[in-house]
């Protein structure tokens, strides 16, 4: 099995040595086909990264390969994802036997070691979001109420008699408005 394992690698240009990999062997399954998945654990990670970016470049007709994931994990990947499609996230991936995500391209990396760190990142996400909706109702009463003390202050000024002492009286209340609806945010 060894060799076969070989002879694939050298196919993506990656040379292995015998003696990097671990372990090899064939996995059973319940098709009835000949060709049955090959489990093949290496003594080098990075021999491991190159080989999986290698094939991702260069793809063979019926030949994957993949990350073994157990169980665990692999559920935590999945939720990653569930987050990545809900935009709690942008990015979810697993590397060096870890599942990765980040909230934003600029961020940093945050390694998920249980289903608490995805539950906590699900719950910061839901407080920005009520934040962000709380603020978009507090710009539009702003602007609102900006255009009703501009078409006040237009309606006064060319009813109102003596001009110039109306006008700054009306700025002088639309800017203690703006400076008391400033303060109680």
């Amino acid at each position: 099995m060894m060799k076969e394992v070989i002879e694939m690698t050298k196919k993506w240009k990656v040379k292995l040595d015998p003696l990097e990999i671990f372990a090899s062997h064939r996995l059973p399954t319940k098709r009835k086909t000949n060709t049955h998945p090959v489990l093949v654990r290496l003594n080098n990670l990075r021999k491991k990264g190159e080989l999986i970016r290698k094939s991702k470049e260069m793809k063979l007709d019926g030949i994957y390969v993949n990350h073994y994931l157990n169980t665990y994990t692999r559920q935590l990947l999945e939720r990653a994802r569930e987050l990545r499609d809900k935009s709690y996230i942008q990015f979810s991936r697993f590397g060096n036997g870890f599942v990765k995500v980040r909230k934003e391209s600029v961020t940093r990396v945050i390694r998920i070691r249980s289903s608490v760190d995805l539950e906590e990142i699900r719950d910061q996400g839901e407080q920005e979001a009520t934040r962000g909706n709380r603020e978009e109702e507090e710009n539009e009463d702003d602007s609102k109420e900006e255009e009703t003390a501009k078409s006040t202050s237009k309606n006064v000024l060319h009813k109102g008699r003596g001009g110039k002492r109306n006008q700054n009286h009306i700025l002088s209340q639309s800017l203690i408005r703006e400076h008391f609806t400033r303060s109680q945010k």
